[in-house]
């Protein structure tokens, strides 16, 4: 038989329902489904074995990097596609892919997964456009770019116990990127879910495991900081926050550590917020959430002149940015500025 073109890899446990709809609904993108079974107590792995997937199963090690490498594994088409339960391609963008990966030469495909959300203030969110069928209601997502496809057979795994990745084995074998314009839509961050419930105590207990193997991982302990946030214990997030800034003062990273510490002190220690966020900004311009999150800290603060200035700069170094095209109505609301200065 010929050798497939896409291998779906995907590892489930306690997910029947979800695990249908990723597979029926993307059954035209891909030629095999292999899906690995951390234990469900459901029938994920009946429905899976009923769809046609290939159904194995893997004892969870509380290692996310392990259950992912396992599915790699039992991968034999040409390119590996991973997704999660609980997300999805647009069915026009499914059609690109595979076009896509017909004729396209070696390389890791980055994608944008859209993490949707209800919390419009939450860091780096991003409204969505009305009525998107793909927001499941939701009024915008937070973006955050990953791997998400890569050819098989080069011997690429995954490494972490939680917010696993595969960027070293990237790095070793050569591979280069390719950043596509095709967003994965993911719904596991949608708050009062039982699977968002699911998620926090689940990466809770994760990451503060992975936090006591790599104490000097600036980026894990942003992330505990994050989930410690999510947890409703700020107090916790924010004293992390800043040890992942002591620990590597200088890591790319860290502007999210210092936008995080920021937002948890921007009312009870304004002075100090204001002087993360200039930081977090003057070290990485390059990225929107500095602007978002300078601009937002100055109008809490109430210095409106340099939240404006800001939102002026920001808005020119990313003209179609819709978070900061968002802040606009709210920062130059009843203002002069709004007509002077020509804001959209």
């Amino acid at each position: 038989m010929p050798r497939p073109l896409i291998s779906l890899a995907v590892i489930v446990r306690d997910q029947e329902t979800l695990l249908e709809s990723l597979l029926t609904g993307h059954c035209d993108l891909y030629d095999e489904a292999v899906v690995v079974d951390t234990g469900s107590r459901d029938g994920s792995a009946a429905t899976a074995g009923r769809l046609g997937a290939r159904v194995f199963s893997c004892r969870w090690r509380q290692d996310f990097a392990a259950a992912r490498n396992e599915s790699l594994r039992h991968c034999r088409g040409r390119w590996i596609l991973v997704l999660d339960c609980d997300e999805a391609i647009a069915l026009e963008d499914q059609f690109r892919l595979r076009s896509l990966l017909e004729d396209s030469p070696e390389a890791a495909l980055v994608m944008e997964q859209r993490n949707y959300t209800f919390k419009s203030l939450a860091l780096g969110f991003v409204p969505g456009q009305p009525d998107d069928p793909m927001a499941h209601g939701a009024p915008g997502y937070v973006p955050r770019m990953q791997i998400r496809g890569f050819p098989n057979g080069r011997g690429l795994c995954y490494e972490g116990g939680i917010h696993e990745n595969i960027e070293a084995s990237l790095v070793t074998s050569g591979i280069p990127k390719n950043c596509v314009d095709i967003p994965v839509h993911h719904y596991g961050h949608l708050e009062g879910t039982a699977g968002h419930l699911r998620r926090i105590r689940r990466n809770g207990v994760l990451l503060r495991r992975e936090s006591r193997l790599r104490p000097a991982d600036p980026v894990l302990l942003t992330e505990l900081a994050t989930g410690l946030l999510a947890e409703g214990q700020p107090r916790l997030a924010a004293g992390i926050a800043r040890r992942a800034i002591m620990v590597a003062p200088g890591h790319p990273e860290l502007y999210q550590a210092r936008l995080l510490l920021a937002r948890i002190m921007v009312n009870t220690a304004p002075e100090q917020a204001l002087e993360l966020v200039e930081h977090a900004l003057a070290e990485r311009p390059d990225q929107v959430s500095c602007w978002v999150e300078a601009v937002r800290a100055h109008m809490v603060a109430g210095d409106s002149k340099r939240s404006r200035d800001l939102l002026r700069t920001g808005r020119r170094v990313f003209p179609g940015d819709r978070a900061l095209a968002a802040m606009s109505t709210q920062v130059f609301q009843e203002s002069s500025d709004n007509v002077n200065q020509g804001m959209a």
